[in-house]
């Protein structure tokens, strides 16, 4: 009955409480030099409101710092940050393309970076063909919306301080702009719209990954810190398929290659064991023996070294072979918390709405229209 009435005042009164909600999204970061393809009209402000006097029309723009100063096609920008507004058309960024508003940053070193601003409902639209294929149930695709929609209103609301809100990609959750949207995953945030995650009266941290490999994780065994909505529950995933079960096989070098990459001090690697495991079976601390000692390290942070798509997910077990190599057999993909994107199209399959899909992977929620209180 309560989810029937939040479903009804969003009928009633549609998007009244997130109307003109934007959220900041990080298309491009830590750049030497930045493209953004213009495809129609723009205009360009200044930091401080101030138009710049140029037309921009069906071009190139590119952004660069020379000599410590951000440049807009060889002029410089007084007072930056630089404001691109789309006028008419498109423009495109990191192959994403958008009609909004970019923000370009000057970072240290000489680097820029560029956020779109972009109302909240339309960034959903990217977002939801992005994580959820659009062939799939609309019932799937409406959970989807209303995860997405929680986890940026809450990432919104957690780093308000900062320059911007989300990534465009899996560090935060997939925006792919106009290019991948259709009609059914834009009935889908059109038919949710508003419809949000809480417990006990607030936003949810609304997880979501791509296949629990048979059992969802507790939020605290990956990240440290538990909450009462982010439990182990069963993933409904189907019993097969790529995503459910894999197997990656690297060198040694290989391995050490990329920890040292990302900064780890390490020698040579002659073995590799799993030293401790969650309840879900999914890695939760590894310890690499190299030449120069012991390196224990939790799953996640190897996971995250190796790369997110070299290996999947923590849920692994690791062998060394004869011939030195190191296989890891493994189930899923993802972090494992939260919505199971596979498990909620499974339960799609199955004839289930998306407040049954939803209840089902965050324990003890609501689903209700957003209050900018929450």
């Amino acid at each position: 009955m309560k989810t029937f009435l939040a479903i009804l005042f969003i009928m009633l009164f549609p998007l009244s409480a997130l109307a003109g909600e934007t959220i900041r999204v990080l298309l491009k970061d830590d750049q030497q030099r930045l493209e953004v393809k213009v495809d129609g009209e723009v205009i360009c402000y200044d930091g401080q409101g101030n138009l710049m006097e140029m037309h921009l029309d069906e071009a190139m723009l590119e952004l660069e710092t020379i000599d410590g100063a951000l440049h807009i096609n060889g002029i410089p920008v007084p007072r930056p940050p630089l404001k691109i507004k789309a006028i008419a058309g498109q423009m495109g960024v990191n192959g994403i393309r958008l009609q909004s508003e970019l923000e370009i940053r000057k970072k240290p070193g000489g680097l820029v970076q560029a956020i779109a601003l972009l109302d909240m409902e339309e960034y959903l639209k990217g977002v939801v063909p992005a994580e959820a294929s659009p062939k799939w149930e609309l019932e799937v695709l409406k959970a989807q919306a209303v995860a997405a929609r929680t986890y940026a209103l809450y990432k919104k609301k957690s780093q308000a301080g900062g320059d911007y809100d989300v990534t465009a990609d899996v560090n935060s959750q997939v925006y792919s702009g106009n290019g991948l949207r259709s009609p059914i995953s834009d009935r889908a945030v059109d038919e949710t719209a508003g419809l949000v995650l809480t417990y006990d009266g607030k936003l949810i941290n609304a997880m979501f990954h791509g296949c629990c490999g048979g059992e969802t994780e507790d939020v605290g065994a990956v990240f440290g810190k538990p909450v009462e909505y982010l439990k182990s529950v069963e993933g409904m995933c189907p019993p097969h398929g790529s995503k459910m079960q894999w197997e990656k096989w690297f060198s040694a070098s290989e391995i050490q290659d990329a920890l040292e990459r990302k900064g780890y001090r390490i020698g040579k690697v002659r073995d590799i064991r799993v030293a401790a495991q969650s309840d879900s079976d999914r890695v939760t601390r590894l310890v690499i023996t190299h030449s120069k000692g012991e390196l224990s390290m939790k799953g996640n942070d190897f996971r995250k070294a190796m790369g997110w798509e070299v290996v999947p997910s923590t849920r692994f077990a690791v062998k060394k072979t004869k011939g030195g190599r190191y296989r890891f057999e493994g189930k899923g993909s993802g972090h494992g918390v939260g919505l199971c994107q596979l498990g909620a199209r499974e339960m799609g399959l199955q004839g289930k709405n998306f407040e049954e899909i939803l209840l089902h992977y965050y324990t003890d929620v609501k689903i209700e229209p957003y209050r900018p209180d929450m």
